[in-house]
């Protein structure tokens, strides 16, 4: 087996963001697990290019499951 990395995610933090994008607290952990998947996966948003490919593919992955 191969481990790809890991993901750590925040509850308090991941809520106080869901109060301020107005979403649900579920929405925004899901938003969250994806994020950092994507990440391990090798995506990240270190520029504007890169950032508009993640953010889309994050969003379709999210309408799918949501």
């Amino acid at each position: 087996e191969q481990e790809l990395g890991d993901i750590f995610l925040c509850q308090p933090y991941i809520i106080d963001q869901a109060k301020r994008f107005g979403t649900p607290d579920r929405e925004e952990m899901a938003r969250m697990l994806v994020h950092g998947i994507l990440h391990v996966l090798g995506y990240d948003h270190d520029t504007e290019s890169k950032a508009a490919q993640m953010f889309d593919r994050q969003e379709r992955y999210l309408t799918d499951c949501i």
